[in-house]
């Protein structure tokens, strides 16, 4: 119920830009990806100083590790100026998502749906409950830098880059792993019984 109240009606998500929403992301043959310039974009607009040069890129996920949308690695690369003016080399890894290109895929597994939610959640609820923790106390950082959220597109950082792989998920997780799991969403539960809170005093 929190994320009715927090979140538009839908036909509002689908007409929503991120500050980032007008960026170009087709390539040559009309599909959804991030380009060379789009990622320009995203990056200086957090980091002025930086200037991309080259982009490489990559699926971003196993065979079978991802069904509802379509994932890729990005990897920019260029300089980035300092303090004293000097020019130093500079990298940043990217993941982001797009909607599979099949109609029958996306209706089959509510790709469109799915990719809705999650949009409104980096763009409406996260801000929210994030604000919560604007006193010093963090109780929940579980997630990732978002550098765009839009209607057919989700830029995030790659947190490869910080150490976290994904599990096999025939495996399972080990015990430390899950406690782990599952003191971030007693965080996240926490942060959302807050705002809940908070909002019914308002």
């Amino acid at each position: 119920m929190l994320f009715l109240r927090l979140v538009p009606a839908m036909n509002e998500v689908e007409n929503h830009l991120s500050p980032s929403g007008d960026i170009k992301v087709m390539d040559e043959e009309g599909d959804v990806r991030l380009t060379l310039e789009s990622v320009r974009e995203l990056i200086t607009k957090d980091e002025p100083n930086v200037q991309i040069t080259s982009l490489e890129e990559e699926l971003g996920s196993g065979r079978g590790d991802n069904y509802t949308s379509m994932l890729y690695r990005i990897r920019a690369k260029g300089r980035k100026q300092i303090k004293n003016r000097e020019w130093v080399n500079y990298e940043r890894a990217i993941i982001y998502k797009v909607l599979p290109r099949s109609r029958e895929h996306r209706e089959a597994f509510k790709s469109e749906l799915l990719f809705q939610n999650e949009v409104a959640f980096y763009t409406h609820v996260w801000p929210a409950l994030n604000e919560l923790q604007t006193n010093g106390r963090e109780v929940f950082s579980g997630v990732a830098k978002i550098y765009t959220a839009r209607i057919d597109l989700i830029a995030m950082e790659d947190l490869r880059e910080r150490g976290f792989k994904m599990a096999d998920r025939r495996k399972g997780l080990q015990l430390e792993h899950l406690k782990r799991a599952l003191k971030a969403l007693a965080g996240f539960h926490a942060l959302s019984l807050t705002l809940r809170e908070t909002r019914q005093v308002k």
